[in-house]
């Protein structure tokens, strides 16, 4: 009875000891954390995330560090170092959701950085029908007054 209880428990265990990570969100986790050895140095790494807890770190943000490419993790890490360069307390110990934060920022899309594209209802449109058009409702709220 007792051995049919274990083997039930086994079975529907949420134990992820044999969770897949994708090759490329395993390879951008790895080197996330290779450079913030770099940066933070190893002690502060091991007290941060011993060695059981560092597997279960990488495996928790492997697919949020897997959606960016080197180039974009880059600028975060860069981000990183210089707020630790600069003193700020906030970036002197490890912190991944710190650097996820840092990582989405540098890598959005401002407005100023999209190049300018003309509304598809003025494409076609020349100056002579435009000048048409207002005068034309500039004639129409006129004859309102």
């Amino acid at each position: 009875m007792l051995k049919k209880a274990l083997a039930s428990a086994q079975i529907g265990s949420t134990s992820t000891q044999h969770f897949d990570v994708p090759a490329a969100d395993r390879q951008a986790t790895n080197y996330v954390f290779g450079v913030m050895a770099v940066i933070f140095g190893d002690k502060k790494m091991s007290v941060t995330f011993p060695d059981e807890m560092l597997n279960k770190t990488k495996r928790m943000y492997a697919a949020d560090f897997g959606k960016f490419d080197r180039c974009q993790i880059d600028k975060g890490l860069e981000f990183l170092k210089s707020r630790r360069e600069a003193g700020d307390a906030d970036y002197e110990w490890p912190n991944c959701d710190r650097l996820l934060g840092a990582i989405k920022d540098a890598s959005r899309v401002r407005s100023l950085h999209r190049t300018y594209e003309p509304p598809i209802a003025l494409i076609g449109h020349d100056k002579e029908v435009a000048v048409a058009a207002g005068r034309k409702t500039i004639a129409e709220l006129r004859a309102m007054f």
